[in-house]
């Protein structure tokens, strides 16, 4: 589920679920062809994919997601003279012993939540950026409102500012691989989400739809794009947002 904060979308994103793969990928506002690069960096993931027959274990499957990812920006500098995107990226994928794992590849903002059963919502990715080098500190900051130090200060004016990004030089993602159980929900979202909404105003948008996947995106998205033109709100920013979010269901999503 998207929506564009004017005219264009400069975000996109993928789904596959035959395959337990998906993502987000948010195109730079200061680059010419950001929204290009987005779109294009989704393409070449699934166009990977395609090809792509089940690994034998996670450490294959998350090799083959990050070169996939790598290999998409690798396209974006041949190809654009001006365009830059995010990407977080899941794939998930069965254990030999049951259950399941996502491997995530994350570079840039946009980030990948897991929300257990219990209705513990979970960050799994960290931000390519100053503050981003911490779980807890990123956690803390989450959940600014209003600013009562420094760093919420610089937090609130520079969140916005990333230093890696796809396309740009041969960044590496980061990647991580997160043990699954069966109806979790397991989301991605562009920093339109998760820069207008609080760590716990999205953990409860989720819960409250967690019986269906399609809704909790929409109402995530619905509800950051509120909050987006609220100019009285010190989260509020305007800004393109996107959300995916899949259900885990036996060995599939």
């Amino acid at each position: 589920m998207s929506r564009a904060k004017g005219l264009v979308n400069e975000d996109a994103y993928l789904v596959d679920a035959r395959r337990g793969l998906f993502g987000v990928f948010d195109g730079l506002g200061g680059s010419r062809q950001g929204a290009l690069a987005a779109a294009l960096a989704a393409g070449a993931i699934r166009a990977a994919y395609e090809s792509h027959g089940n690994l034998d274990d996670v450490d294959s499957e998350a090799a083959f997601l990050s070169i996939a990812v790598q290999g998409a920006g690798a396209l974006l500098a041949a190809t654009l003279e001006d365009g830059l995107t995010t990407a977080s990226v899941v794939r998930v994928c069965t254990r030999p012993e049951g259950g399941n794992t996502a491997v995530i590849c994350n570079i840039g903002d946009s980030r990948v939540y897991r929300l257990t059963e219990s209705g513990e919502l979970r960050q799994c990715t960290l931000d390519d950026s100053v503050f981003g080098a911490d779980w807890d500190v990123q956690r803390r900051l989450g959940e600014v409102v209003v600013a009562t130090g420094l760093l919420e200060h610089a937090y609130l004016a520079q969140r916005h500012v990333i230093d890696r990004v796809l396309g740009e030089g041969l960044h590496a993602p980061h990647t991580w691989t997160v043990a699954l159980e069966e109806h979790d929900l397991v989301l991605a979202v562009t920093d339109g989400v998760s820069d207008n909404l609080t760590f716990s105003e999205l953990r409860e948008v989720v819960r409250a739809s967690r019986d269906d996947p399609e809704r909790a995106a929409r109402r995530l998205v619905d509800a950051a794009y509120t909050r987006s033109h609220q100019p009285s709100h010190a989260r509020a920013k305007i800004d393109d947002i996107t959300a995916v979010v899949a259900s885990v269901r036996g060995d599939a999503v």
